[in-house]
């Protein structure tokens, strides 16, 4: 089940599903965060495990746009995409930094 909240750097973060791709500018995206209110919006038009790389991509931007760092997106990509694969292939691990 998707996390209707989340603590990103000591705020928390709505998490709010559509059922439709996501307006960012001229295009469509499975995501989105918005610093300024503290929100992530997540597609519903996709499978669980491309909705849970897609959250944790949204929690990267997240995290670079409030410590200001500049990540390209290709930078934010893989980063979430790394951080998908190491937590969802090591259950002890998450469940540790857990404790």
């Amino acid at each position: 089940m998707i996390p209707k909240r989340l603590k990103i750097l000591g705020k928390t973060w709505k998490v709010k599903t559509v059922a439709k791709r996501i307006k960012i500018e001229d295009t469509e995206a499975l995501g989105s965060s918005e610093i300024e209110h503290c929100k992530i919006q997540l597609s519903t038009h996709m499978d669980e495990q491309q909705q849970k790389d897609t959250l944790l991509h949204e929690v990267v931007h997240a995290i670079d746009d409030t410590l200001a760092l500049g990540m390209t997106e290709e930078q934010v990509l893989a980063l979430g995409a790394g951080l998908y694969q190491v937590l969802s292939e090591n259950k002890k691990l998450t469940r540790w930094l857990g404790e």
